[in-house]
């Protein structure tokens, strides 16, 4: 992983997959996808704060 990162085919920013991951529920799925997703935005200031992150996980597994 570490060297795809470092070395994207084709320009292309390598990503690794999430669809295999098993959750409770189709909702917990989407949260968590979207949220993985807005973290690996390459701008930097696009990208959820940890605030938000907490938040976000905390409202898939408010355990």
């Amino acid at each position: 992983i570490i060297y795809w990162m470092a070395y994207p085919v084709n320009n292309q920013i390598f990503r690794p997959s999430i669809t295999d991951t098993e959750f409770d529920s189709r909702e917990q799925k989407t949260a968590v996808c979207d949220l993985i997703q807005s973290c690996w935005q390459e701008d930097p200031c696009e990208r959820p704060n940890i605030k938000t992150v907490i938040k976000a996980l905390n409202a898939v597994n408010p355990f």
